[in-house]
């Protein structure tokens, strides 16, 4: 490990337990799962984790119900897309998203279980990715 890297926290036997209890009862209430692309690209234009922390404060805002999980990812290969993120359950590809764009997306798409057709590059459908047509 590099000298300059921080060592992650050991935990105890005990935070462990909360972390999963935690996890466990956060996981019944999911709905959708939210993947921002953090690769190289991205985070060299600037966008990645800007994108990812305006995902969670706006989902933190607005999503009471806590339906929604935001996670960052390693590279996600769009980098043409970029910044790319991807919703599951239905595995619905987006690209160019902009921080200041994302309040918007999350109350009227992610909430609403909409999709958003402006920036949508890939949907899952009949067991594949389709592309969506220009």
């Amino acid at each position: 490990m590099e000298s300059n890297q921080v060592k992650p926290k050991v935990l105890t036997e005990e935070e462990r337990q909360k972390k999963r209890a935690l996890s466990r009862k956060l996981m019944g209430s999911l709905q959708r799962h939210v993947l921002v692309c953090n690769g190289h690209c991205c985070s060299n234009r600037g966008a990645g984790e800007e994108v990812l922390q305006a995902f969670k404060q706006v989902v933190d805002e607005y999503d009471d119900q806590k339906t929604v999980r935001v996670t960052a990812t390693s590279c996600l290969a769009r980098c043409g897309d970029a910044c790319s993120v991807v919703v599951y359950p239905e595995g619905t590809w987006y690209q160019h998203m902009k921080p200041e764009e994302v309040e918007g997306f999350v109350k009227d798409y992610l909430l609403t279980g909409s999709v958003d057709e402006s920036h949508m590059i890939y949907s899952y459908q009949e067991g594949r990715f389709i592309e969506k047509m220009k």
